[in-house]
This record gives C-alpha cells, sequence and structure tokens, in this order.
C-alpha cells in the first residue's frame, strides 16, 4: 500500500506540476527520504531489536523506550535548529524560492521522528498489522490530499510539499495509542545505547545517502539550463524502485526474525533465513531489470506525462543499482542483529565514497549520476556481504548476547 500510494502522490504532482515546477518538489521527496531515515532508522532499529531480544529473552523493555524517546528527541531537537540555520540556503538553491517547502521539510522530519519509533515498538513486539496500518495510513493521507489539489488544478510546489508532509504527521497521530510495550528494566545501558546509535547513525545516513542522493546530485550538478533534470531523474528513481516498495514487507520483519534466532543461539536457522531472502532477491532483481528495461518507458509515459520521457536503458541501470541496494539491506540487518555495528557503518561508508567519487567523473549528468548509483549500491553490497560473512565466521548468535553492545566492545570490532 505504502508504495502504491508514493507512486500515486508522485504520479498526480509531476502531471500538475510538469518537469520545472516539479524539480524543488523532487529535492524536498529526497531530502526528506535522506535526512529522515537516515537519523531515525536506527532509532527504530534499536528499539525493535531490543523489544525483541527482550521478549525472546524475558525480560521488560519499558527503560529501553523511554530512553529511545530521549535520545530521539534530542536528535530532532538539534536537526530542526541545523534546518532553521540552513534555511536561507536551501530556499535558494535547493527549494527554488519556494520558501514554504523549508517549513514542509521541518514538519515531514517530526512526523517520521515519530512514525520511526512507532515501527520500532510494533516490529519488536510483532504487531505486523499495526505497522502495516502505520505505513499505509501516511500513504492514504498524503494520497488523499494531493488528489484534492490536482483535481482543484493547484500547480504551486508548496501546496504539494505540505501535502507530502502531511503524511507522516497523520499516521502518528492515528498509531499512537497503540504503542504499548512490557513493564521492567532492559539489559541495556545509556552508553550501551548511545554508542549503537552512534554508528547506526553513520551507517543509515550514508545508506540513505546512497539510495536518495542521486536527485540531489544531478541538481546540484546541472546548469541552470538543465534545471528540469533533478525531476526527471526522481521519476526514473521511483520507477526503478517499485521492488523496493515491494521488498519492503519482507524488510520490516527481518530484524526482528533475526534478533530473535540470534538470542535464541539458532544460527543454522538465523543462516537459512539470510541466504534464503537473498537468493529471492536476485530472483526479483532479474526480473525487475528486465522489465525496467522493455516496459519501463512505456509506464513512465503513461503515469508521469509524455515531458519525463526516459529510456529502457538508464531504467536498467538504475534497476540494476536497486537490487543491488536490496542484498546490502539484507546483509545489514545480519550485522544489526550480530551487533556489528562499526561494520555496518564502514560498509555503507564505502558504497557512499564510490557514489560521490563516480558522480565526480566527467561526462553528462544523468546517465553519470546512474553509473555512480550502480557502482556505489555494488560496493555497499560486497562490502557488507564481507563485513557479515566474518561476523557470521567468528561467532555464534548466542542466547545471552546483550541487545546493544558497549563502546569499547563496539570499537574492538
Amino acid at each position: 500500500m505504502g508504495g502504491i500510494t508514493a507512486y500515486g502522490f508522485l504520479a498526480l504532482a509531476a502531471r500538475a506540476l510538469g518537469p520545472e515546477r516539479y524539480a524543488p518538489l523532487s529535492s524536498l521527496w529526497a531530502l526528506t527520504f535522506n535526512v529522515a531515515p537516515g537519523l531515525f532508522l536506527p532509532l527504530e532499529q534499536q528499539v525493535g531489536r531490543h523489544v525483541a531480544h527482550g521478549l525472546a529473552g524475558g525480560q521488560g523493555s519499558r527503560s529501553t523506550l523511554h530512553r529511545a524517546v530521549v535520545l530521539g528527541l534530542g536528535m530532532l531537537a538539534l536537526l530542526l535548529a541545523v534546518l532553521l540555520l540552513a534555511r536561507p540556503w536551501l530556499d535558494v538553491q535547493i527549494f527554488d524560492d519556494y520558501r514554504i517547502l523549508s517549513f514542509a521539510l521541518g514538519l515531514s522530519l517530526c512526523g517520521y521522528a515519530s512514525e520511526h519509533l512507532l515501527k520500532g515498538i510494533f516490529l519488536g513486539t510483532g504487531r505486523f498489522a499495526a505497522y502495516g496500518v502505520l505505513v499505509g495510513s501516511e500513504g492514504v493521507a498524503r494520497l488523499a490530499i494531493c488528489a484534492v489539489l490536482f483535481v482543484a488544478g493547484n500547480d504551486d510546489p508548496g501546496a504539494y510539499g505540505l501535502a507530502f508532509a502531511a503524511g507522516p504527521v497523520f499516521a502518528s497521530l492515528l498509531l499512537a495509542g497503540k504503542a504499548r510495550v512490557e513493564h521492567g528494566a532492559s539489559t541495556a545501558s545509556w552508553t550501551e545505547m548511545s554508542a549503537a546509535l552512534f554508528y547506526l547513525l553513520a551507517g543509515s545516513l550514508c545508506a540513505q545517502t546512497l539510495v536518495n542522493g542521486g536527485p540531489l546530485a544531478v541538481k546540484l550538478l546541472a546548469t541552470p539550463a538543465q534545471s528540469e533534470q533533478a525531476g526527471r531523474f526522481l521519476v526514473a528513481l521511483v520507477v526503478a524502485r517499485v521492488p523496493l516498495f515491494m521488498f519492503q514487507a519482507v524488510q520490516a520483519s527481518l530484524l526482528s526474525r533475526l534478533a530473535t534466532l540470534s538470542g535464541a543461539g539458532l544460527r543454522d536457522d538465523f543462516v537459512t533465513v539470510v541466504t534464503g531472502l537473498l537468493r529471492f532477491v536476485f530472483a526479483l532483481g532479474m526480473i525487475a531489470i528486465a522489465a525496467a528495461y522493455f516496459i519501463g518507458p512505456t509506464l513512465v509515459r503513461a503515469f508521469f506525462g509524455a515531458e519525463f520521457a526516459l529510456s529502457g536503458a538508464g531504467l536498467a541501470v538504475l534497476a540494476a543499482a536497486v537490487v543491488a541496494f536490496m542484498g546490502a539491506i539484507v546483509l545489514a540487518q545480519v550485522l544489526v542483529a550480530l551487533s556489528g555495528y562499526v561494520r555496518l557503518m564502514l560498509g555503507w561508508l564505502l558504497g557512499v565514497v564510490v557514489f560521490v567519487g563516480a558522480c565526480l567523473l566527467p561526462g553528462s549528468v544523468v546517465p553519470r549520476v546512474e553509473r555512480a548509483f550502480l557502482a556505489g549500491c555494488l560496493a555497499a553490497c560486497f562490502g557488507l556481504l564481507g563485513f557479515a560473512w566474518g561476523a557470521l565466521s567468528r561467532r555464534d548468535p548466542s542466547p545471552g548476547e546483550a541487545a546493544a553492545v558497549a563502546l569499547p566492545e563496539a570499537l574492538d570490532r
């Protein structure tokens, strides 16, 4: 549902705005999904892992939640302060003087901070129905407002930006009352949680930069005469990321499953789950690459309009990058479940370094960023594969393993 509504929102907005006015909205989309998951996905992962691990060991998790809320509010406050300082630059360089988009960015960050915290609670307690309603209601609310704007003939990027930000705020308010965890103390101290969050935060920011940085890279590298290229690239990326939207349903339960197997010491089952999922990603990816090449251009014209016409070859390159990114996600979840936070950070950092380096090579802007995206995702995938293999080879998941590691132990790894 989340993927379908996301495509519906972007398709309606693209038709209402056209390539040039769509470019600042695409920048809002890319910047939000760079920053929000990058900062708050680690919070979701920590909460989900601690709660699931605590339930497997018969422990409570209320104190873990309290600590996560305090850390999350601190990160959000710092982020909003940075946004306020950077607003003059964002308004001109990123949002093309549509100043309301800076407000929409701040509002969306508030919504996603609370939404990721709720996701962690629902995943850790195995309440996947509530998780699904949370994700689905975000997209439905966003698409409903967008549809009203489209029917009314509104062509202001700011209005669509506010519609975009309303989604996570509405979903969080709708599901906040269902956030319940077991009473009791957690084995994780403030030091352990903050140390783990630091490495998860760094890794998550790198991952989101890699997967969402393309439109921003095009925006920054394009000349004024090529200002519409960022909007075109976002359309291409959205089409190529269809498998990633489908994969979200699997990804949502993966960490909880791996953390439970780790806590129970079931190494063989742990490896079986991971290898089976990697085979699934490969099979789905081959289908996605072929579909992007042969029918992707037709889908773009049908949903986004002839102004956004794209080549099958470019779409296939982006689809291949998305497949590699999906494989990297699986391997990253392995490292989170095994407390390999430093390795996770290094794997995603490798991908970003390769992506940025490839973007600086000579060539036309859009093909260059497409190739850079593929190179970065492949680098991250193979880097994380090596780190995950090393983590599994060095030790088995043990029943008594702590839900997070202290800073000295993390540094030793």
